[in-house]
């Protein structure tokens, strides 16, 4: 039997790595890998691997993030009237529909139900404003997720809490 020492936050990256017969046969503690000597190359393989494979797990938490950031909602001024909406997939089409409505007929309005459940009429400007800004919204959070997956890249952003912090806005 070998024992490999593996920090704890990695175990389980060691273990996804494995092939199903290797994960079986190999023991999982908190600060080490232990496996029959037979597969001693997958389990070397896979810890040399560790930092690809923290890059990806942190890559998949920025854009988990960027998710639930770009669907939380939000409130957002549209000229003389504060919105608050919200911002999921089927909201920002419904947003971007009266915004293409507004450009063929600047008299076209919308009573527009915010998240607290009470309606706001909204006129053609105050639409276009509502998509401008919910645009720049989403364009905020891509931008972040890309900042954030070059920072893990350049190894600068390397836990879970930094990444959550950069979507804290």
């Amino acid at each position: 039997m070998s024992k490999f020492a593996v920090a704890f936050e990695d175990v389980s990256a060691v273990f996804l790595q494995l092939d199903q017969p290797t994960r079986a046969v190999t023991s999982y503690l908190i600060d080490s890998v232990t496996c029959p000597d037979e597969n001693d190359a997958a389990v070397q393989a896979a810890i040399a691997n560790l930092p690809a494979a923290r890059k990806t797990t942190l890559k998949s938490h920025a854009a988990h993030a960027r998710y639930d950031k770009e669907v939380a909602g939000l409130s957002t001024d549209v000229g003389g009237a504060t919105v608050t909406l919200a911002s999921t997939i089927a909201s920002q089409s419904k947003v971007s529909a009266s915004a293409q409505q507004a450009q063929i007929n600047p008299n076209f309005t919308a009573q527009w139900k915010q998240t607290d459940g009470t309606f706001l009429l909204l006129n053609a400007t105050q639409l276009l404003k509502l998509n401008e800004n919910i645009q720049n919204y989403i364009e905020t959070c891509y931008n972040t997720e890309k900042s954030c997956c070059d920072q893990i890249d350049a190894g600068t952003m390397t836990t879970t809490a930094q990444i959550d912090a950069a979507f804290n806005f």
